[in-house]
């Protein structure tokens, strides 16, 4: 490569980098200066950083085992991509209490609590009257504890449409307790469906039926989806006696 093409690779990467250091047992061992992809997009520049040898006199061009393409996007300081999206992650042992508010059917409203070792639950209704259930249902309803994640962070919501959202009633409120006192929330909103959506009749939706948002116990807010998420907001219904099994 000649001289001057070096020379202008390097100031393009010192104006456009993005800086990843890397340490080993704490201690820096190596910074790559991450630049833009070669020209025929099979690539990402960049400028190697050591202890010893300093920057990098000739750039050397960045690639992906088994990918054909620039991996600059895969370097990214944005805390939500690496944002862990398990929502719920315990077994059945582990659970004290759950509780389920819907808004538009509040009669379906329901709350299990623990009575004793293993599977001793109890189930209420909306009165806060037991009633009697199957136990298989509630062992299922449970278990589905064990891995329950979110789609995606909020990418897209301001702060000030977050703080109107979180001023209207919640279409689902969910609450957990763990058997070490942790305490866990989640309230769920509906999304208005893009304008000119229509289900499979060709008739106008008002509401997205794939995912919904979701305002965590730290006040976050996440996209969730219906997929996973429709086995968490059942009804009291589902755990009536003589009813057929519902597969999950």
């Amino acid at each position: 490569m000649p001289k001057n093409s070096v020379e202008n690779l390097r100031n393009n990467i010192r104006v456009s980098y993005k800086k990843v250091q890397i340490f080993q047992n704490g201690k820096w061992v190596k910074t790559w200066w991450v630049g833009n992809s070669t020209p025929d997009h099979y690539g990402t520049y960049a400028l190697l950083e050591t202890p010893r040898g300093g920057v990098s006199e000739i750039p050397v061009v960045l690639e992906m085992r088994g990918l054909r393409g620039s991996i600059e996007s895969r370097f990214t300081a944005d805390p939500r991509a690496w944002m862990c999206t398990s929502l719920f992650h315990y077994a059945m042992s582990e659970i004290q209490s759950v509780s389920l508010k819907h808004a538009d059917a509040p009669e379906q409203d329901f709350s299990i609590e623990r009575v004793g070792p293993g599977r001793a639950f109890k189930v209420k209704d909306f009165k806060n009257n037991a009633i009697p259930f199957d136990t298989l249902k509630l062992v299922r309803y449970l278990d589905v504890f064990k891995k329950v994640h979110f789609e995606s962070p909020n990418y897209t919501m301001s702060p000030e449409q977050i703080d109107s959202l979180k001023k209207t009633k919640p279409y689902y409120s969910f609450k957990m307790e763990l058997t070490n006192g942790e305490k866990i929330s989640l309230d769920a909103y509906r999304i208005k469906a893009p304008e000119g959506d229509v289900d499979l009749m060709g008739d106008p939706i008002e509401w997205d039926v794939n995912r919904m948002w979701a305002v965590l116990h730290d006040g976050s807010l996440v996209k969730i989806q219906y997929f996973s998420f429709d086995p968490v907001f059942v009804d009291i219904s589902f755990f009536a006696l003589g009813s057929r099994p519902v597969v999950f």
